[in-house]
């Protein structure tokens, strides 16, 4: 989805360290002794020891591009450092693979970070991919908004809008859309479970969404719903541009739901339910234009 300048390599989000969070980047053929920073094979009985604070303190920097030392070779770029906090190690959501952190920087220099710091809430950082510069742009909300108590865990950039995010904090029932520049929320959110229809929809009890998901075109949502005792009850998925806009699955008898998750495309829908006896995990995947599992 997301370019990147063709002297930078593939970018993914990385290593977290104790010291701050940095984005690493596949070497490039002049740096690398294994493409991709792979460095053994899955045989491999080779055992490094492990790098010392003094050693990490060695090669990385205050902010920006270093080099990771031999045998890996691969080049990180350094987000966050203790300045950040007042010199307190506060680093709470570093991103997780289940929602992007990092925004969709096609065709722009710069490249927006989503990160979670205690005691500053959702933080805005920045890196510029020709001059290779980080900026700790601040956070995203004053002290007195609820919403800079958040951790940012499971909050995501559009697919589309640069500049937004998807926000929600948990005991509420909206999903909403932040521009992470303007600092403010669109007037209408992306998706309120109270619009979902009771009880021909949605259980009476439906109370809370968590670990929303939304389709690349930001038109379909997903979401977990949970009733006043935080107990998780089944999947809402709202689309915008079609109908029924409000569709809900409950997982079968000897179930419970662990998540749900609308995929890039907005047509279909995969649920993780356990089964409460044994434990082991099933994946139901819902064709949501046809209502086929």
């Amino acid at each position: 989805m997301s370019a990147v300048p063709p002297s930078a390599g593939k970018l993914r989000l990385g290593l977290g360290l104790t010291l701050g969070l940095a984005i690493t980047l596949a070497a490039s053929p002049a740096l690398a002794q294994a493409p991709g920073g792979l460095v053994e094979k899955a045989d491999s009985t080779a055992i490094r020891p492990r790098w010392t604070e003094s050693q990490i303190l060695a090669f990385l920097p205050a902010r920006g591009k270093f080099l990771f030392p031999a045998p890996y070779g691969t080049e990180g770029i350094r987000l966050t450092n203790a300045t950040d906090c007042g010199g307190a190690d506060c680093l709470d959501d570093g991103g997780q693979s289940s929602w992007r952190s990092i925004n969709n920087h096609r065709d722009s220099d710069t490249m927006l970070i989503l990160l979670g710091l205690r005691g500053r809430g959702p933080t805005l950082f920045s890196y510029n991919k020709v001059t290779d510069q980080v900026q700790n742009l601040g956070p995203l909300f004053d002290a007195g908004s609820t919403y800079s108590w958040a951790s940012a865990e499971s909050w995501y950039f559009s697919g589309t809008k640069p500049t937004t995010i998807y926000a929600y904090m948990n005991g509420t029932t909206q999903l909403r859309r932040y521009d992470v520049l303007g600092r403010q929320f669109e007037p209408t959110p992306a998706m309120d479970l109270n619009n979902c229809p009771r009880p021909s929809v949605c259980p009476s009890e439906s109370a809370y969404i968590i670990q929303p998901h939304s389709s690349d075109d930001d038109h379909v949502h997903s979401a977990s719903v949970q009733n006043t005792n935080w107990n998780v009850l089944g999947c809402v998925v709202y689309r915008d541009n079609a109908q029924p806009s409000f569709l809900f699955f409950g997982p079968p008898a000897g179930y419970y739901l662990d998540e749900c998750h609308v995929d890039k495309s907005g047509r279909w829908l995969m649920l993780l339910e356990i089964a409460t006896q044994s434990g082991a995990g099933d994946n139901r995947v819902v064709d949501l234009q046809t209502g086929q599992i």
